[in-house]
């Protein structure tokens, strides 16, 4: 139990997330820009959470790799047009597309586990 200066007081932290400590606003901030920048598709735009009505992992792993290319690439200095389309992807663009392509394979992971039936998912990781 927690006792404030104020006499209010609150059960301890212990044993729960801390999404404030965890996450970076900052991040989060930037990844949400970039998802707003590439919400348009054939003239329209998607709504920001049209990417978790899902796909295959295989879909996501594809282009979360293409992305990583680029991070390592500009890592390494090399500024390199992609061939589908001739762009040269900036940091921000491959750091978003890399962490859009996490999350995009995981949500299908864990919808794959809750079919089959496991809900605790840390105790079934593959």
């Amino acid at each position: 139990m927690r006792v404030f200066p104020t006499g209010a007081s609150r059960d301890t932290e212990t044993g729960k997330l801390d999404f404030e400590g965890a996450l970076s606003p900052e991040v989060l901030w930037e990844f949400v820009a970039y998802m707003e920048r590439h919400s348009a598709q054939d003239g329209t735009r998607r709504s920001a959470d049209n990417w978790q009505k899902g796909w295959s992992r295989d879909v996501s792993m594809k282009s979360l790799m293409r992305h990583v290319m680029d991070l390592w690439l500009l890592h390494r200095g090399v500024r390199r047009a992609r061939p589908e389309d001739g762009h040269v992807p900036t940091m921000t663009e491959a750091l978003g597309g890399a962490f859009f392509g996490v999350m995009s394979y995981w949500l299908q992971w864990l919808r794959e586990q809750d079919v089959s039936g496991s809900s605790d998912i840390s105790a079934g990781e593959q």
